[in-house]
């Protein structure tokens, strides 16, 4: 994978040793806000802030069984996230493959199936 790549890049490993790449990845954060008022009063005084929840997924030419076996047991991956396709900046943390499918399955398009998967992440970090 070449480091002048645009777009969202991932690499995963496993244990300390790196399995793969993954392209064509989403990353989304969301914070469970809520705005606050007090009685008697139409506007709001205060937001209350809740859980910061990180998912994401990925799309990519199928290749052997690793996700799929990697979704099956619910291992937990590191992964790292390069929203420029270098190594800066990134965003790590450990995440756990959510969902899982391939598409495109057709005799006539036999060499382009599809993987996709989904993740939760948690323990983020970024630079």
């Amino acid at each position: 994978m070449s480091s002048a790549s645009e777009g969202l890049n991932a690499s995963i490993s496993l244990g300390g040793t790196a399995i793969g790449w993954l392209a064509g990845v989403s990353f989304t954060a969301r914070r469970a806000v809520e705005s606050w008022t007090s009685m008697g009063s139409t506007v709001p005084d205060d937001v209350l802030k809740g859980v910061v929840e990180y998912t994401g997924g990925f799309s990519r030419a199928y290749i052997d069984n690793t996700y799929f076996d990697i979704f099956v047991s619910g291992t937990a991956l590191q992964g790292t996230i390069f929203p420029r396709g270098g190594s800066t900046p990134y965003i790590a943390g450990t995440l756990v493959i959510s969902d899982y499918t391939l598409s495109n399955m057709e005799r006539s398009s036999a060499t382009a199936v599809v993987e996709e998967g989904s993740f939760t992440m948690y323990g983020i970090t970024s630079s």
